[in-house]
């Protein structure tokens, strides 16, 4: 009969030992960033557009434009993984943003060079604006890189640099006169 206690005693200990802790606590990876009901919308439709061709590039692109808005480089990486070897200069384009965002300069000036590189065999596509772009993006990762700024250790030295690479830019004014404030 001691024998049962014993059991019984053993089944009691696994159960406390085994049974989750109430300190954990589990949250959604979009949910807990605060984003609106708007932009999990917009997230669910641009995965839902590539569940259903998943080899649309433009489908691919707009996941993985709102996955850099939401803060998840690493996530538009993943997504555009496989459309990378297809010679569109947006997929490199959007990957460099995204290793710039990750503070991987080496990577992201290498993508800005490799879509600087396809956006010249396509001209057509590739319009004036991306070509800034692209400018604007290599010029502020190869300042960071060649005054040997870590943006992780120095983000006010990185954030200041970066601005002095942007301050030159000129964004006319495309509206109206009357259309204006």
């Amino acid at each position: 009969m001691a024998w049962v206690f014993d059991i019984l005693a053993i089944g009691i200990l696994a159960l406390a030992l085994l049974v989750p802790k109430t300190s954990v606590v589990v949250k959604p990876a979009i949910a807990s960033m605060g984003e609106t009901a708007t932009d999990l919308e917009r997230f669910a439709e641009a995965q839902d557009r590539l569940t259903k061709d998943p080899e649309s590039i433009d489908a691919a692109l707009g996941l993985a434009a709102i996955e850099l808005e939401l803060s998840h480089p690493t996530w538009a990486l993943r997504t555009l993984d496989k459309f990378s070897a297809r010679g569109d200069f947006r997929v490199e384009m959007s990957r460099a943003t995204a290793y710039a965002d990750l503070y991987n300069l080496d990577r992201g000036v290498a993508m800005t060079g490799l879509a600087r590189g396809e956006c010249d065999h396509q001209p057509m596509l590739c319009g004036e604006p991306d070509r800034v772009k692209l400018g604007l993006l290599e010029q502020a990762m190869q300042t960071l890189r060649d005054q040997k700024i870590d943006p992780i250790r120095n983000p006010t030295e990185a954030r200041e640099a970066v601005q002095h690479v942007l301050h030159g830019a000129f964004v006319p004014n495309i509206f109206p006169k009357g259309l204006q404030k």
